[in-house]
């Protein structure tokens, strides 16, 4: 069979052109693709997700001072300071006390022995003794825990002679003091009974104007009461008259309660005149 190759190449490309074979993607029976019939390479499409947002961080906001509260936290500011202070200036006060305090010990352990060699020195030179005997024998002078026997034998004594001489008391028992109750020679007391008759041994008593003060309680109260009339008549501008004395308005020895004891305290003045 003879083949007309001359023809043949172009009848198979007609064939092949009509029936749509590979029409798109070959030319003239080569294998190179056409430019225009590459398949586009197909890109993946990403679905776009749209961008989280996160809600943007407020700085935190201060809550704002009031009038009221800044003029109470000054209020307080205030006081803390003084009170620190004061605080300081107290510790600094009792640091110095107590400095003060053994400096004080010092000296009066100090005075102490000073006062013993003192005394030792004293006892050596003077016959205590002696002078014990001299001032209650000769000088009548008594010692202060001895002075309720003392007053009860005084007292004994015009009692007596009232008994004896059958005469009449007019008043309380009375002590008139003679002397300052510090004087070298002690006490110098009058004691007395008034009675309504004149008889041997007995004295009349016109003190005239005095103070007066009415003492409840204990007998160891009449000190001060003579030391604020003593204060009271020269501020006042009076001047003492005559002997203080007391009376003894009730009998301690009959009272339950030293409380419900009474005394009048007398202390006899007169007006200062000023010659201006």
């Amino acid at each position: 069979m003879a083949i007309d190759w001359e023809n043949y190449g172009r009848e198979r490309t007609q064939a092949r052109q009509s029936s749509g074979y590979h029409t798109r993607s070959y030319v003239d029976g080569n294998t190179v693709r056409k430019e225009s019939t590459v398949p586009s390479k197909r890109e993946r499409v990403r679905p776009r997700t749209a961008p989280k947002r996160y809600p943007e961080r407020q700085p935190a906001r201060i809550a704002g001072i009031s009038g009221r509260a800044f003029v109470f936290l000054t209020i307080m500011l205030s006081a803390v300071t003084v009170c620190g202070f004061s605080y300081l200036s107290t510790q600094y006060e009792v640091r110095e006390m107590k400095s003060q305090i053994v400096q004080l010990q010092s000296e009066i352990s100090q005075q102490k022995e000073d006062n013993e060699i003192a005394y030792e020195k004293i006892k050596a030179s003077v016959d205590l003794a002696e002078i014990y005997e001299r001032a209650t024998k000769k000088l009548k002078m008594v010692q202060a825990e001895n002075y309720p026997a003392e007053y009860i034998k005084c007292y004994g004594k015009p009692f007596k002679r009232i008994a004896v001489d059958r005469l009449t008391m007019s008043g309380s028992p009375m002590i008139l003091f003679h002397s300052a109750e510090h004087s070298p020679t002690g006490l110098d007391p009058e004691f007395a009974i008034p009675v309504q008759e004149y008889a041997t041994g007995t004295r009349g008593f016109c003190p005239g104007s005095c103070l007066k003060t009415v003492v409840r309680g204990a007998y160891s109260e009449l000190s001060s009461v003579y030391a604020k009339q003593i204060e009271w008549a020269e501020k006042e501008g009076y001047q003492n008259t005559n002997a203080l004395f007391e009376v003894y308005i009730t009998d301690p020895s009959k009272i339950v309660y030293i409380k419900y004891n009474i005394t009048e305290v007398y202390y006899p003045v007169k007006k200062i005149i000023s010659k201006n």
